[in-house]
């Protein structure tokens, strides 16, 4: 019950940073067409995660489902949070657009909710046997081949 607790907090958090970023960065996206490929680029490796994975079986919380079973197809065969780097990178674009140091605060305070919730959805896929270990020493977390 408190890593359900927990996770419902940091997504609350995320949602928060989101919308925060949209409110500070949204105008200077819209009028800056050059950050445009960014958020798309973000959608897309987001949505590759989410097509990989099956809609039905995302959660938003990092606690894995019950019967949950790991997914090493499409993107995950490259990184194992694709949705938490599309979100990165596309908000990155709207701290940008922002063109401003507060947009980078709460970019940086959305980095660090996803980080939070993958390590625990890591340390909860690691318990449940080897597989989910050995997955982690071919896959990078977000950037392939980087980190």
């Amino acid at each position: 019950m408190k890593s359900r607790m927990s996770g419902i907090a940091l997504v609350s958090a995320q949602v928060a940073c989101c919308i925060a970023l949209i409110w500070l960065g949204g105008r200077g996206v819209w009028e800056n067409r050059w950050l445009w490929p960014g958020v798309v680029a973000g959608a897309a490796v987001g949505a590759a995660g989410v097509w990989a994975m099956r809609l039905s079986r995302v959660k938003v919380t990092p606690e894995p489902g019950v019967g949950a079973e790991l997914c090493e197809r499409g993107i995950y065969r490259h990184i194992r949070h694709p949705m938490y780097a599309g979100l990165l990178l596309a908000f990155a674009m709207f701290a940008l657009g922002a063109g401003g140091w507060p947009a980078w605060v709460v970019w940086v305070g959305l980095f660090a909710v996803l980080l939070a919730k993958l390590r625990i959805e890591e340390h909860l896929w690691s318990a449940r046997g080897p597989a989910y270990r050995e997955y982690m020493t071919r896959t990078k977390r977000l950037a392939p081949g980087i980190w």
